[in-house]
């Protein structure tokens, strides 16, 4: 555990040695747990197989964020981090018979939600942008949406598992 140490920057930033998910860690009683060390500054793509890690990870750097802007200690060794004026964690969601949309128009809906409301000072973690749709019409949007908050400026986690796309 660490008291980590806040910035009032432009722009957000995240960095952290030896994070974990104390959540995860604990409650599913990981006895062998292994720490991260993490950057966040701009676009940041997590991409990998099942079970990888990704969406943990990206949970801790949420929680970290939150227990920091609170003045708590966070689970890392030590940690350097911007203050955020937003965070948004979005998952892919289903719809739900009050949705006026299907599962793809809300999620756009959403997506929309959050790119409008961000700041360059914002973190922003979407876990898989675009479900529903084509390969290709994923990949177009997909690349579309991120070059998009590339020109916000923010902090954006990005976990798919769209290796192509993490290559370009």
């Amino acid at each position: 555990m660490c008291l980590p140490k806040l910035y009032d920057e432009h722009r957000h930033f995240f960095e952290a040695k030896g994070l974990v998910n104390g959540i995860e860690k604990h409650t599913q009683k990981i006895e062998n747990y292994v720490p991260n060390d993490v950057e966040v500054n701009g676009l940041t793509f997590y991409t990998g197989p099942n079970s990888g890690g990704k969406t943990s990870l990206s949970k801790a750097i949420a929680q970290a964020q939150v227990l920091a802007q609170i003045g708590a200690y966070i689970p890392a060794t030590s940690a350097n981090i911007g203050l955020a004026d937003k965070i948004f964690y979005q998952v892919g969601r289903n719809d739900t018979m009050d949705d006026k949309e299907g599962g793809f128009g809300t999620q756009l809906q959403h997506s929309s939600k959050i790119f409008y409301g961000s700041t360059p000072k914002s973190l922003v973690i979407i876990d898989d942008l675009i479900d529903g749709t084509s390969y290709e019409d994923k990949t177009r949007m997909t690349r579309n949406a991120l070059s998009g908050y590339s020109h916000i400026g923010n902090s954006l986690i990005y976990v798919s598992h769209h290796h192509e796309l993490a290559k370009e």
